[in-house]
């Protein structure tokens, strides 16, 4: 009980959302990947919301490897059970985003200004198995050594509005 407190301070000190801080009381968390992106029109890209397929099959617009790029099929052949459906959310990207903490290959191209998630709910149990099917943890997490807190930047929004 006592490392459950001393988790739960931390995470309350680290910016963590009321929702966030529930699910893991639940035995929960939420794991994210990049459905799309928004361009500011500054690049090669014209302004507007790109879906990822978009992106990668019709652009020449570089994007990180370790950028979360997978559906939800890989959480299905992970065998992480989602205990909630499609979540959709975005993610200010206005300042320099790096997937990897001190690798400039990881960090986004300046022209994306939002990226489009898609999230799901997952057993905290589960968590690392997210992270090696290519998912990417809402919370702060350390999985295999990258560490990077994106999750209170992450605005949950209606799906509708990402098309």
């Amino acid at each position: 009980m006592k490392k459950a407190a001393i988790l739960l301070t931390a995470l309350a000190l680290t910016g963590c959302q009321t929702e966030d801080i529930q699910d893991i009381l639940n035995g929960e968390t939420t794991v994210f990947t990049v459905a799309g992106a928004e361009f500011d029109g500054t690049g090669v890209m014209t302004a507007g919301y790109y879906s990822l397929e978009h992106i990668v099959t019709n652009t020449d617009t570089t994007l990180p490897e370790d950028m979360p790029q997978v559906g939800k099929e890989a959480l299905t052949a992970a065998g992480v059970e989602v205990t909630s459906g499609k979540i959709c959310g975005s993610l200010d990207t206005s300042g320099d985003v790096c997937f990897t903490e001190g690798d400039n290959t990881s960090c986004l191209p300046d022209d994306i200004s939002m990226l489009g998630l898609e999230m799901y709910k997952i057993s905290l149990t589960d968590v690392e198995a997210a992270a090696e099917a290519g998912f990417y943890p809402k919370i702060a997490a350390d999985i295999g050594g990258a560490y990077i807190d994106l999750g209170s930047s992450i605005e949950t929004v209606n799906c509708a509005d990402l098309i």
